[in-house]
């Protein structure tokens, strides 16, 4: 049977799908072609919806109500086999919060961003359909910034870091 013709995977980003702008041929060639005939290219974004974070300073409880945020993701892959690849990702994630509280007085606002560079590994499931569907995880560096704020003489510290990050992705 001939091989099923190549249709871009898609990749989620916080619940939006993202797609390959490019491609340099049929991406499910066999491992014997060059790396350059499996490789893609992929740029995308969606929303970021996050947790409220929550606390105590002082003996007090804090509150962020993080609104919708947004992402943006670009990934550079290749194909190993026919249903086995992996990439090489970066993505950066803001949320901004309109609404921070310490013991229910108004604080102001804050924000959170992270800069994620990621190794992901895919299996694709070659199928006869229209969709492909698929199956990854990755592990990484996330980047974290988040500014702090106060009330009342009280204050919460912003949060700044590297912690590893991982994803399963689906």
């Amino acid at each position: 049977a001939p091989p099923v013709p190549y249709r871009p995977p898609s990749r989620q980003t916080a619940g939006a799908a993202t797609y390959p702008t490019a491609t340099t041929g049929d991406a499910y060639r066999d491992a014997s072609d060059g790396w350059f005939d499996r490789l893609y290219v992929s740029l995308g974004g969606g929303a970021v919806i996050s947790e409220n974070l929550d606390g105590k300073v002082g003996g007090l409880p804090y509150s962020v109500d993080l609104d919708l945020g947004y992402a943006v993701d670009a990934a550079i892959g290749t194909y190993f086999t026919r249903a086995f690849r992996g990439e090489l990702a970066f993505t950066y994630r803001a949320s901004d919060s309109s609404s921070a509280t310490i013991g229910g007085v108004g604080a102001g606002s804050a924000n959170l961003t992270t800069y994620s560079f990621m190794a992901n590994g895919y299996y694709d499931f070659l199928t006869d359909w229209t969709i492909h569907p698929y199956l990854g995880a990755g592990v990484g560096l996330d980047i974290l910034s988040g500014e702090g704020f106060s009330a009342g003489g009280l204050s919460v510290s912003g949060k700044e870091g590297v912690e590893i990050g991982y994803q399963l992705i689906g």
